[in-house]
């Protein structure tokens, strides 16, 4: 492997780059405007810190969908995009209402989908200790057997709560909150999440298609791809600031700050690049 150093965007990408940078820029002023009104607010409940935490976790994303395009790994990117789209429509939804509430839904199941994992383990050791009974064997179905003890009370405990039925509890078929595709259900993301979790989903599931981007045989020539593949930029970067500018909106109707007009005014300045962008594009 050679030494990657960061390459100039072509210039053709310039107005993308902007619209890029600007809603990255308009997050920060709006942690700004946040940080300096929060000694007016007596104190962050549980579900303002989560949604903090959020913010922190988009603009980091953000900014390291930056730095790899700025590196030339368009490609890689769009992991850290899919990653951004089911953030932002996670975070709308715990928003929308009764945030205490479905905060609380979504931490039992994740609590529950870790419970389950142990025990999926669990059975995977017990059948390796099965064919091959090593001290290796015994010490690792020991220490995970232990834990699934520990964690079953606190996981029925959770189920319990969802289920109708409590008789009998079960892990796989209690519906605790819901999925991500259930949350784009009637909203504006609907369309988003269709179309760019199967493009960025690309990227990280194999794909034949997604490995043809820089690849080069002629003749007696192999290029192995080195080059960046600027055909991905225009979506990546605009499906980016789409998501930041979506969750400058949520952010901001959830802490109620005082950034709604600017907020509006740049995602109107966004939708217009968009539409000429569409326009150019037919």
């Amino acid at each position: 492997m050679s030494e990657v150093k960061p390459l100039t965007i072509p210039p053709v990408f310039k107005q993308h780059i902007n619209e890029f940078d600007n809603a990255g820029q308009l997050l920060t002023q709006l942690q700004t405007e946040f940080i300096s009104r929060l000694s007016t607010k007596k104190q962050l409940s549980e579900a303002d810190k989560v949604i903090c935490l959020i913010m922190n976790r988009v603009c980091k994303t953000c900014s390291a969908i930056s730095f790899l395009l700025s590196f030339r790994f368009t490609e890689s990117s769009q992991a850290l995009l899919r990653h951004l789209v089911e953030t932002v429509i996670v975070a709308n939804w715990l928003t929308i209402r009764d945030t205490p509430l479905r905060l609380e839904q979504f931490q039992d199941k994740e609590t529950v989908l870790a419970y389950k994992r142990l025990e999926t383990l669990k059975r995977y050791l017990e059948k390796q200790y099965s064919k091959k009974k090593t001290r290796m064997n015994k010490s690792r179905l020991k220490e995970v057997t232990s834990e699934v003890v520990k964690q079953n009370p606190i996981a029925i405990a959770i189920v319990s709560k969802y289920q109708t039925k409590i008789e009998k509890v079960s892990f796989f078929n209690c519906k605790i909150c819901p999925s991500v595709n259930q949350m784009v259900e009637d909203s504006k993301f609907k369309l988003p999440h269709i179309t760019q979790f199967w493009i960025s989903g690309q990227y990280i599931h194999f794909s034949i298609s997604s490995l043809e981007s820089n690849f080069k045989y002629e003749g007696e020539i192999l290029d192995f791809g080195t080059q960046p593949n600027w055909k991905l930029l225009p979506n990546i970067t605009t499906s980016t600031t789409f998501f930041m500018l979506e969750f400058a909106r949520i952010f901001n109707a959830y802490f109620k700050t005082k950034m709604g007009r600017i907020i509006v005014k740049q995602r109107a300045k966004f939708n217009q690049f968009v539409n000429l962008q569409n326009k150019k594009s037919k």
